[in-house]
């Protein structure tokens, strides 16, 4: 994923997507964002979903844990 789309996703899912800074704040990225993302990735581009839908299905997933 190329940073400016991750950028983009960021503020786009950022309740979803906030990775940590470092002392020169730079992301670091968990496993979980990683995850995350690689999520994200799949609902946009395999099943076609709108930036409202991919929010509408990960609040869903985030509900069941």
């Amino acid at each position: 994923v190329k940073k400016v789309t991750l950028r983009y996703w960021e503020k786009s899912f950022g309740e979803f997507l906030q990775p940590d800074r470092t002392d020169s704040q730079r992301r670091a990225y968990t496993m979980a964002d990683l995850e995350m993302i690689d999520s994200i990735k799949k609902l946009l581009e395999e099943e076609h979903l709108t930036n409202q839908g991919v929010r509408l299905r990960l609040g869903q997933e985030n509900c069941r844990f």
